[in-house]
């Protein structure tokens, strides 16, 4: 895991803020995890109630942080890193 520095100790010099259009699933790294986890969901039974879906979630996500790289092509993928350049 990468460890960030405490946010606490940010500066507004050390930030920039990008806007993006309103809807743009292209630029956004979480639509390709979001989209990961709904394509998982479809394979599971329906949960019977809210405890159910979470372990179900919780399973999902836990099985996908092994594939760091996987991760890493999602930001290479939505082009943020150009966006930043």
């Amino acid at each position: 895991m990468v460890e960030l520095p405490d946010r606490r100790s940010w500066s507004a010099e050390q930030l920039e803020v990008v806007w993006l259009p309103r809807y743009s699933p292209k630029c956004n790294p979480s639509e390709f995890l979001n989209n990961h986890v709904k394509h998982n969901l479809k394979n599971e039974s329906l949960p019977n109630d809210t405890a159910d879906f979470r372990a179900t979630l919780e399973s999902i996500l836990e099985s996908f942080s092994g594939f760091s790289n996987r991760i890493k092509g999602y930001f290479r993928q939505s082009n943020i890193t150009e966006m930043f350049a």
